[in-house]
């Protein structure tokens, strides 16, 4: 009797084992789950920290500032890398020319050449029709991906390089304010071109020659809006943290300035870095 007892203990307690086993498996994904919802609440308040206190710096300085920039902000005791890009050194796609369309959708699209003039074509056409009711106005960048404008693969590709009716209204860039994808859309791909401005623009401010771009692109204009970005690590990737923010614009709640657009973006760590 004692051997028939142990041997149905050992079977109760392999059974145990078994549903142990079955109840961890189980739980597994949701806890993995929980874990990555907790990466991304956490990245989000230090993305949002980052970008305050960037800002704060900039209200304290008292001027607009003229020239894209990055910087490194302490968030309980972590390194945010937070990018400063006045709304002048992005694309305006309300109002740039074709050609600058064209150059956009090519170079930081990946699409051919043809193809590339044919959507920007298309898309200004579109914006400046005669006839007010078939005129398809660009009031956020989201209205690009209406029926007709361009599919969602190639807005992912260039959402972070454009705006819509923010900029200068003649739809032209500042070199000065404009991150490095922007200035490679401007040299038309030519990624020496692109870091030698770069490299001019580090050592002499607002000095550097901004007529190595072609003049029909570029301008000089600035502007108390800025899109202000931080590059979080959250798990297996970096959350892109975006706010475009009106410097000179106090908000409701007291803040000094006020922000109009928020974005939050998942990126692989390799895609993330845009060196000015």
């Amino acid at each position: 009797m004692q051997g028939i007892a142990l041997v149905a203990v050992m079977w109760m307690i392999a059974a145990l084992s078994l549903i142990a086993t079955s109840l961890i498996a189980a739980t597994r994904p949701e806890l993995r789950a929980v874990a990555q919802q907790r990466d991304a609440l956490v990245a989000a308040a230090t993305g949002d920290a980052a970008i305050a206190l960037a800002l704060q710096d900039l209200v304290r300085k008292d001027a607009l500032p003229a020239l894209f920039q990055e910087r490194t902000e302490w968030v309980d005791g972590q390194p945010v890398r937070v990018s400063v890009t006045p709304i002048t050194g992005l694309v305006d796609v309300a109002h740039a020319p074709e050609s600058l369309l064209a150059a956009l959708f090519s170079v930081a699209g990946g699409i051919g050449g043809q193809e590339a003039s044919m959507l920007a074509a298309r898309i200004v056409a579109a914006r400046s029709a005669a006839d007010p009711q078939a005129r398809e106005a660009l009031l956020v960048v989201e209205d690009l991906l209406r029926p007709g404008g361009i599919d969602y693969p190639l807005y992912a590709k260039i959402s972070p390089l454009i705006t819509a009716g923010e900029g200068s209204g003649d739809g032209k860039v500042n070199p000065l304010a404009a991150p490095a994808r922007v200035l490679q859309v401007l040299a038309g791909g030519n990624g020496a071109l692109a870091a030698g401005f770069i490299a001019a623009r580090e050592s002499r401010g607002r000095l550097a020659d901004t007529t190595v771009f072609p003049g029909a692109l570029t301008g000089n204009a600035v502007s108390p809006l800025l899109r202000i970005e931080a590059f979080v690590p959250a798990g297996d990737v970096v959350l892109r943290w975006s706010r475009s923010v009106d410097i000179r614009q106090a908000s409701p709640s007291g803040a000094p300035w006020s922000v109009y657009r928020s974005e939050s973006t998942p990126m692989p760590p390799d895609v993330t870095d845009d060196s000015h």
